[in-house]
């Protein structure tokens, strides 16, 4: 029963980013495209044969788990690891891989890992999908390479 209550199919997409500083500071700036590249993923309204009234259920679903949806905004990869340390230490994760944001920096990989798409029904969605993921994270690696790191835009100044 509790398998089945969790029976939800996600797209993950890997991108490459080798530099820990670089992914955390894609990963700020990202947060702002991942309800938008959700909205063009949607597709599972149904649960147990009945229309949910949600376009994406599984997000739904996703929500009763801790360390999901879009990650806090951190200062670089120091607080990052602090945060992730902390969490094993008090045994509330086995590793990274269980912090499971929308957006995450791999914690083997040297990826930034897109996490919060509905998995499309077609290979030309998931395509199209994956490289507007990589699109999005190339033009904040050149961004983030041209500029200062941005602060936090919802911090209150």
């Amino acid at each position: 029963m509790v398998a089945r209550a969790n029976l939800i199919f996600g797209l993950h997409v890997h991108v490459g980013v080798e530099d820990r500083e670089m992914q955390i500071a894609i990963m700020n700036q990202a947060r702002y495209f991942l309800p938008h590249i959700l909205a063009l993923s949607v597709n599972s309204p149904f649960w147990l044969g009945r229309d949910t009234g949600w376009m994406s259920y599984r997000c739904k679903v996703f929500d009763k788990f801790p360390r999901t949806n879009i990650p806090d905004f951190f200062t670089g990869w120091t607080e990052y690891q602090s945060s992730s340390s902390c969490l094993v230490k008090t045994n509330c994760i086995i590793d990274g891989g269980q912090i499971w944001w929308d957006v995450r920096p791999h914690h083997v990989y040297g990826t930034l890992e897109y996490r919060i798409c509905d998995i499309p029904l077609r290979a030309e969605e998931t395509v199209t999908i994956a490289a507007l993921f990589q699109a999005i994270t190339a033009k904040l690696w050149l961004a983030a390479r041209e500029e200062p790191r941005p602060s936090d835009p919802t911090a209150a100044r």
